[in-house]
C-alpha cells in the first residue's frame, strides 16, 4: 500500500496509523514516518472520521491518466542558421499521470529504433537506437522533484540517474543530491567505441582496445549564481588491453580513479 502512495495511485495520507497500549516509536521503520493516530484519545473516533473525509475530498479532486500512446512517429528537426539536422523514425511513447494534494505524478516511456543527428554537415549519429523511462514525482507546492531509476539509452550505452532536485524560489536555488551511473558498472570498452561517428572514425585506425568500464558519479550541493554542486566521479577500469603500432602492448589493465571536482575553490 506504501508503495502505492508512492506512485501516486493512492492519497499520501490514505494510510492511517493507530496505535492503541504502546509508545509510537515501537512501530515499524516504514511507519515511524507518519503521524499516528491514539485510539486511546476521547477524541480519537471524530478525529479519525474528519481525516477519511478530507482524504475522501481530495482524492475526488484528482485527475488520472492511466494511459497515453503513440506509436510509429516520424519526427525530423532542421535549423538552417546553426546547421542542425535532427530526426527520429518509429518513435513509440506512453505516458501516464496522476494529480492530486499539489503533486504530480508522471511515467513517460520512449523510445525509436533510429536517432540520427549531425551539425554542420557532419553525421554524428547514424540511426542509433534510442530509449528514455523517465519516472518523476514534483511537489508542486514545495517545488521539488524526485526521479527514480531515470534512464536514457544511445546505442548500448544506458544513462541511469537516481535522486532529488528542489529549488527554493525564495532565494532562487537549485538544491540537489543526485547519484548518476553511464553504462553498467563493468560496460564493454566496444560498447562505447560504436558510437564514435563515423567521420572520426579513422582516428582509431591502428588502436586496439578492450576491457570493461565504469563511470560513475555523485552530485549534491546548491546551484545557483554563486554555488555549483560537489561532484564525485569514479572511473573503474578493469581487465583492459590496449595496443597501437609500433608501441608494445599493453594487457590486464586495472584501476579505480576517483576524483572530487568542486568548482567553487576555482580562482577567477
Amino acid at each position: 500500500f506504501k508503495a502505492r502512495i508512492e506512485k501516486g495511485e493512492k492519497h499520501k495520507n490514505s494510510l492511517v496509523v493507530v496505535v492503541k497500549n504502546m509508545n509510537p516509536s515501537d512501530l515499524p521503520v516504514a511507519l515511524k514516518a507518519r503521524q499516528a493516530m491514539n485510539m486511546s484519545d476521547l477524541t480519537f473516533f471524530e478525529t479519525l472520521k474528519k481525516h477519511i473525509k478530507r482524504v475522501i475530498d481530495e482524492s475526488k479532486q484528482a485527475v488520472h491518466l492511466d494511459k497515453i500512446e503513440i506509436k510509429d512517429l516520424d519526427v525530423k528537426y532542421k535549423d538552417c542558421q546553426s546547421a542542425i539536422f535532427a530526426s527520429l523514425s518509429d518513435l513509440d511513447l506512453a505516458a501516464k499521470l496522476a494529480y492530486g494534494d499539489n503533486r504530480l505524478f508522471c511515467q513517460l516511456n520512449s523510445g525509436s529504433p533510429a536517432l540520427s543527428f549531425a551539425m554542420n554537415d557532419t553525421l554524428l549519429l547514424d540511426r542509433q537506437p534510442i530509449a528514455l523511462s523517465l519516472p518523476l514525482d514534483i511537489d508542486l507546492s514545495a517545488m521539488q522533484l524526485h526521479t527514480q531509476d531515470l534512464s536514457v539509452a544511445l546505442g548500448k550505452i544506458a544513462l541511469l540517474l537516481h535522486g532529488n532536485v528542489a529549488i527554493d524560489t525564495s532565494k532562487q536555488d537549485i538544491l540537489t543530491d543526485l547519484s548518476i551511473q553511464l553504462g553498467g558498472p563493468q560496460e564493454p570498452i566496444s560498447h562505447y567505441l560504436q558510437l564514435v561517428p563515423a567521420a572520426y572514425q579513422s582516428l582509431l585506425d591502428g588502436i586496439e582496445v578492450d576491457g570493461l568500464l565504469g563511470l560513475s558519479a555523485k552530485v549534491q550541493g546548491t546551484y545557483n549564481q554563486t554555488s555549483m554542486p560537489l561532484v564525485d566521479v569514479l572511473l573503474q577500469v578493469d581487465n583492459t588491453s590496449f595496443s597501437y603500432p609500433d608501441l608494445p602492448r599493453v594487457e590486464d589493465i586495472t584501476a579505480n580513479i576517483s576524483a572530487h571536482l568542486n568548482l567553487n575553490e576555482l580562482s577567477e
